[in-house]
């Protein structure tokens, strides 16, 4: 089966909207894109990082939505070196949310020292449903 089925989503016509949703139910909008005021991803684990919090990339073209950025408490750029300053949408969230988790602690209890077969993290979302890292 594929993640669709085991990772909780939703659609949402506007993302403007579903990022107002979002703040007002407590969520702290981290943006992943390089601008003015944006911080380095490694600066930013460096800090104690609030949970819940929503990480939102845009398309590789136009990045994300001016409305969206607007909403966002903290935008987040990751450093490269060389010629690029960006990196494939898919990429780029994956390496945000990997540095996020691991480095910057926003779940508790990462791994099982214990048992090194990997981690299982429960997570509750606002609507009561329960999703397993």
């Amino acid at each position: 089966r594929g993640a669709e089925h085991a990772v909780e989503w939703s659609y949402h016509p506007s993302g403007v909207e579903a990022v107002q949703a979002l703040k007002a139910a407590g969520v702290r909008i981290l943006a992943l894109e390089i601008g003015p005021g944006s911080l380095s991803i490694f600066e930013a684990v460096r800090q104690p990082l609030a949970f819940p919090s929503a990480l939102v990339i845009g398309s590789e073209i136009s990045g994300i939505d001016p409305g969206i950025l607007a909403l966002a408490d903290q935008m987040l750029w990751i450093p490269l070196l060389g010629f690029k300053r960006s990196l494939n949408a898919a990429i780029a969230f994956a390496v945000a949310v990997y540095t996020l988790r691991f480095a910057g602690g926003m779940l508790e209890n990462p791994i099982d020292r214990e048992n090194q077969s990997g981690y299982n993290a429960e997570v509750q979302s606002s609507e009561g449903n329960n999703a397993h890292l």
